[in-house]
């Protein structure tokens, strides 16, 4: 891992070295002025067309009559660059002989911008028959946001992100492309950087050129049994031939919680506690004179009043980010490098706030070694430092959650010692397995020092076989990747104590917890695990008689992954073929087929044969179509195909398994240990592949040179999906067998607009993406017997199954004339159900589907606004069609629990108000199950990112021999609309059981040399 290191501080250096060299060029070569004109094929003047020459060391763009004038040697080669114009290159000899330089328009959807990633291949939007959506570089770049997945949120159709907030440096963002494929759960898609699979959270922002995310069977296939959910296809930037670009970028901010959850004080609760006796028959538990002590903070010893969110946890957290980059190159080379720190955190009050410190360095590096070999090396390191309590994050807000206000006083003078400050404790603490004083435990609990390195290195060569074959060529590379994770820390404990009293007055103290001090630190945790992968690709890409165009690509790669302590590497293997053919510019077919290798199978199962097929038209060059003013582009496509997973398997299911670390004792005094077994499961070596089968039909379209439109509807049938017998009686041992069952219909569709335009110098850009989709059981593993309304079979994969509530009971003759219900003791409060099947009782028989978990509708909003050299971006996204099930511990409040604000939407028995059933002191199974009465609409916007930003007029930089000088300040999780109004809709749990949301205000300088 050191070498890496020193490999990776070498190849930063390089870029300094190529800018010495260009500068000191600069001032021994001699430059003279060139003057020319850049026309269309009909000769008409463009404007605006960018020029720049000696890896941009120098820059221009045409007039409004097309002429530009630059500084050039006899050996500089001119780039020019146009938006809907093919890039061209020109010597300057070229341009001597002919100073009028004509620039061909790109062909719809075909040109330099239109490129898109595709599995192995480069190509351009108007080929692609299946259906994808690509991020660019300049989209992710306008959000603050560090975790790359957050970002993604609204961006694409079809691309779904469900927000989970983490400690700073994790990541528990929830992915899924186009919905639900087998379950509510494990719909991730498959993630490949450069080529292999990595995670996405390694990577900075900066570093992207574009995510591609690929949804049908067409584009997806050719990565194998991983990619049947779909993939996200990232490209790291690369250097650019005759381009030259050093940038920095410093920004700082904050982030604040938001939609914390909020409880009641210690008189309120007290009051309320009192209200749950008072509904059970109980006699009160405080006195009068206790609620005014907590009210009027007369003795916070005897009547403590603890805000434990607002001890324990700061008002903010703090952010920061610095980045340098280097990107240029020539015909020979190119390079891309980024290094980059970014710390975020603090959010901590007491003790070691979590902050994590994150280091990132990447190379990507391209050579020409002749006219038919090239060389790329890319290598990448991360390091990541963060210092935390010994408390778990999670723990530490279930605790925050979960504290009376009044359970014990923080802190207070030792009776036998009043300048002594001691700690105080609940009255279970020398009972629980941990302390129970939050803030003695953060501050004396001991401390977590975390490090996370990471490296990845890809090697490769391109190699034309032209000269063998026209059109042939070759790539092969290999990757190895390496991960490791340390936690080493130590474990302490403190002393604390309850408060003695006589009549109100302390009197002494009763030691509940001892004090531990560790010395040395010990190592906690460690993770390690290392990836390899090897890619052979043999590319054929060949135009015949101007009408025939044909690109086939037939590739074989595998990965293994080794995990540490883990006995069993997990390999996959695969070999694909593309063929994608073009007529005329119009007619395109594709035929991919795969054929996967997995060693989860039983010998015979182990390899699987999956073909797609893919057509579409392009109803634009028609002739009937073609001359029309107010069409730029119409295609219409549709693929099919099958694809298999092994994704869902562990090893050895095929054959049956057993446990042998067990032991039992035998003879009169039991000294004798005789080794046992236990079957773990039940081999099925009829066990196959997983599959999907997959029809997408779609159409793209540009109108007016302004307005795109991109519509999709997709139909995936999954089957044989993995499924556990789990019906096996217990007397015979509850042996657990798998076996291919089940089957899921997911269909759906997408739709994503833009239009854009320019008024005068005032540029602007409004875009919006949504999907519908819904997932159906169609052969689900139900029990024999189950009530028709209990099934699954037939039913969306997401539904909630629950009770029916009618309301609560409001009088004991409404209880006595109500069918029984078999949940407990009723009394006026509680929860009144709906009796389904009409019998005499109401139990789980009368359950049926109360709502969905999973949101039909998602969707994106995208508007950027510029004008001369101020510019606005806004984006945000939202889910609708769904139900949230508030059973939490801020909406359930039982027992002694503490109390939040919800409390007061309660049934009050006094004055017959309330909603929600009784509070009680006692377990109440009949009011906390799942009903209808807990389900809300969970449908929500947020204004997830905004940038304004404000780059000086280039005359200016150029004076301080600057390409840009920008200043911009930045958003995130601005605002959300919902009918939720207490926690947010869209991770209820975020602040209860971990961390909250957070808004963040950032503010930076970008400066491009």
């Amino acid at each position: 891992m050191k070498t890496l290191y020193i490999y990776i501080i070498l190849m930063l250096l390089l870029p300094f070295f190529s800018e010495s060299n260009i500068y000191a060029q600069k001032k021994s070569k001699q430059y003279s002025e060139i003057t020319a004109k850049v026309v269309d094929k009909e000769g008409n003047p463009i404007q605006s067309v960018k020029i720049t020459v000696d890896e941009g060391l120098f820059e221009s763009f045409t007039d409004k009559q097309g002429v530009f004038s630059l500084k050039v040697t006899n050996n500089s080669t001119l780039v020019f660059d146009m938006l809907g114009y093919d890039s061209k290159y020109l010597e300057v000899s070229a341009i001597k002989q002919n100073p009028v330089v004509i620039m061909e328009k790109s062909i719809p959807y075909g040109g330099v911008e239109d490129k898109v990633e595709l599995p192995f291949r480069e190509t351009v939007a108007r080929e692609v028959v299946g259906a994808i959506s690509t991020i660019g570089e300049d989209i992710i770049s306008k959000s603050n946001q560090m975790n790359v997945l957050n970002i993604l949120s609204g961006k694409a159709p079809g691309l779904n992100v469900s927000q989970v907030p983490a400690e700073p440096g994790r990541s528990a963002t929830i992915l899924n492309i186009r919905g639900l494929s087998r379950s509510t759960t494990d719909n991730a898609p498959l993630i490949i950087i450069d080529g292999i699979e990595r995670p996405l959270e390694d990577l900075t922002p900066e570093e992207i050129e574009s995510i591609t995310v690929l949804k049908d069977a067409t584009s997806k296939i050719l990565y194998g049994p991983k990619a049947v959910n779909g993939v996200l296809l990232v490209k790291t930037k690369r250097g650019i031939k005759y381009k030259r670009e050093r940038q920095f970028n410093i920004e700082f901010g904050a982030q604040l919680p938001v939609r914390m959850p909020e409880y009641l004080n210690s008189a309120d609760y007290a009051t309320m506690y009192n209200q749950a006796r008072f509904n059970d028959g109980l006699s009160p538990y405080y006195t009068q004179a206790d609620i005014d002590g907590y009210r009027m903070k007369t003795n916070s010893i005897l009547y403590p009043d603890v805000d434990f969110h607002k001890l324990c946890l700061n008002d903010h957290m703090s952010y920061r980010k610095a980045i340098a980059q280097f990107r240029g190159g020539n015909e020979a080379a190119q390079y891309y490098v980024n290094a980059t720190y970014a710390g975020y955190g603090g959010y901590e009050a007491i003790g070691n706030s979590n902050t994590s410190n994150k280091f990132n360095l990447r190379v990507n590096l391209d050579y020409k070694v002749n006219d038919w070999l090239k060389a790329f090396v890319d290598i990448a390191g991360q390091m990541e430092f963060y210092t935390t309590n010994y408390m778990l994050a999670d723990e530490l807000f279930f605790r925050l959650s979960s504290h009376r206000p009044n359970a014990y006083p923080v802190r207070f003078s030792d009776p036998e010692n009043s300048e002594t400050e001691i700690y105080g404790a609940m009255e279970n603490a020398n009972l629980a397995s941990s302390r129970e004083n939050i803030y003695a435990e953060m501050l004396l609990g001991g401390s977590k020092e975390n490090t996370v390195r990471k490296g990845q290195t890809n090697i490769g060569l391109d190699l034309s076989l032209d000269r063998y074959v026209k059109g042939l060529s070759a790539k092969a590379y290999v990757t190895f990747d390496v991960y490791n994770y340390l936690v080493v820390g130590k474990n302490e404990n403190f002393s604390s104590y309850r408060p003695l009293f006589s009549k109100n007055s302390l009197i002494g103290k009763e030691l509940l917890t001892v004090e531990k001090k560790v010395s040395d630190k010990s190592r906690i945790e460690d993770q390690m695990y290392r990836n390899y992968g090897y890619f052979g690709q043999l590319s054929y890409d060949r135009i015949f008689r101007t009408k025939h165009q044909l690109k086939s690509d037939l590739v074989i790669f595998q990965s293994k992954r080794e995990n540490l302590g883990s006995s069993q590497d997990d390999v996959n293997r695969t070999f694909a073929l593309r063929t994608n053919y073009v007529y005329n510019k119009k007619w395109i077919a594709e035929l991919d087929m795969a054929v996967m290798g997995s060693s989860r199978f039983a010998k015979g199962n182990r390899y699987g044969y999956f073909p797609t097929v893919g057509l579409a038209w392009i109803a634009s060059e028609e002739k009937f179509l073609k001359d029309k003013e107010w069409l730029d582009f119409l295609k219409i496509k549709a693929s099919t195909g099958l694809l298999g997973t092994d994704n869902y398997f562990d090893f050895f299911l095929f054959e049956s398994r057993w446990n042998t670390n067990q032991s039992t004792h035998f003879g009169p005094k039991l000294e004798e240990d005789i080794n046992t077994s236990t079957l773990v499961h039940v081999g099925n070596p009829d066990l196959t592949w997983e599959k999907s089968f997959e029809i997408n039909i779609g159409a793209e379209a540009s109108f007016l040179n302004c307005l795109t439109a991109n519509f999709n509807y997709f139909n995936n049938y999954r089957y044989d999906i993995l499924t556990p017998i789990t019906s096996f009686s217990s007397i015979n041992g509850g042996e657990l067998m798998y076996r291919n069952y089940g089957s899921v219909r997911n269909q759906g569709i997408e739709l994503a607009l833009e239009y854009s335009g320019n008024i005068g110098k005032f540029h602007y850009s409004i875009g919006g993406n949504t999907i519908w989709s819904k997932a159906v059981y169609e052969k689900a593993d139900d029990m024999e017997g189950l009530p028709s309304n209990r099934k699954k079979e037939g039913k969306p994969l997401d539904t909630y199954f629950g009770l029916m509530a009618e309301g609560l009971f409001k009088s004991k003759d409404e209880i006595a004339t109500h069918p029984v219900q078999d949940f407990g003791p009723i009394q006026i409060g509680d929860v009144k159900y709906t009796n389904i099947n009409n019998d005499s009782r109401i139990n789980e028989n009368d359950m049926l589907p109360i709502g969905n978990e999973y949101p039909r509708f998602q969707f994106g909003l995208n508007i950027n606004l510029a004008y001369k050299g101020f510019e606005l971006s806004l984006s945000g996204s939202g889910m609708a069609q769904y139900d949230i099930y508030l059973n939490n511990s801020y909406y359930w409040m039982r027992e002694d629990q503490k109390y939040s604000t919800f409390v007061k939407e309660y049934f009050n028995p006094s004055t017959g108000e309330g909603k929600f059933p009784r509070l009680s002191t006692q377990q109440n199974q009949n009011n906390y199950r799942s009903s209808s009465l807990w389900m809300r609409s969970g449908n929500f916007f947020k204004l997830r990112d905004a940038m304004f930003s404000y780059s000086l007029p280039q005359n200016i930089a150029n004076k301080m021999t600057l390409k840009q000088v920008k200043l911009f300040v930045r958003g995130s999780n601005l605002f959300t609309i919902s009918s939720i109004k207490d926690l947010d809709p869209e991770y209820i749990d975020a602040g209860v059981t971990g961390y909250p949301f957070f808004r963040s205000f950032t503010g930076g300088i970008n400066v491009v040399f």
